[in-house]
């Protein structure tokens, strides 16, 4: 029973970039022709046709340009703790969402989330620009961009290890037995089959 509108139906394609394939044609639903597009957005996640994820990023800097702007304004009438909230609340919760699916991207793309944290750090403590951030960010205990979507994800297999992730997520894991003994047979080793993506 179940309708879709066609004012919010978007289709997409999903293709190697260095091999195009031949461009689909429209879809109907109901009495509309959806065309395919390029983009699209997912529960906050931008994708596009060739999953670079590049888009996702310059959307990631956009709003948290406006966001250490409007901070900026008001900064010298918070305390560094609520300032560190604030920015909790609206630039590292959308550096971490679902920042999972961007393990493994080119490191120009993760240096422009890193600039962004490097901002927020900077702002939190009122520190210059020339000054190194590495004593900044561990003044805060923040791990780097890079270090935190590792965290994610071996967050995420722990948890689905000891059955606190969701379904879906733990049926994509399962304890490996070697069949003939080895040194190391004592310990349970964790198999992800090579086509498995985890993502959250």
């Amino acid at each position: 029973m179940l309708k879709c509108n066609p004012s919010k139906t978007e289709i997409i394609h999903f293709s190697w970039r260095f091999s195009p394939p031949e461009p689909i044609a429209s879809i109907k639903v109901g009495h509309h022709y959806v065309q395919p597009t390029s983009v699209i957005k997912n529960l906050g996640v931008t994708l596009d046709s060739h999953l670079t994820f590049v888009p996702h990023v310059n959307n990631i800097c956009r709003a948290l340009s406006r966001s250490f702007h409007s901070i900026g304004r008001i900064r010298k009438y918070l305390s560094q703790a609520n300032t560190e909230r604030i920015v909790h609340a609206f630039v590292l919760s959308k550096l971490d969402y679902c920042n999972s699916l961007l393990y493994g991207l080119p490191s120009r793309e993760i240096e422009k989330l890193q600039r962004l944290q490097n901002t927020a750090a900077r702002l939190t403590v009122c520190t210059k620009k020339a000054d190194h951030i590495t004593p900044v960010l561990k003044k805060l205990h923040w791990l780097p961009v890079n270090d935190r979507i590792t965290f994610k994800l071996l967050l995420l297999t722990y948890k689905s290890l000891y059955g606190l992730a969701p379904v879906y997520i733990n049926e994509l894991l399962h304890h490996y037995t070697p069949c003939c003994s080895l040194r190391s047979s004592d310990s349970n080793f964790l198999a992800i089959p090579k086509t498995t993506t985890i993502t959250y």
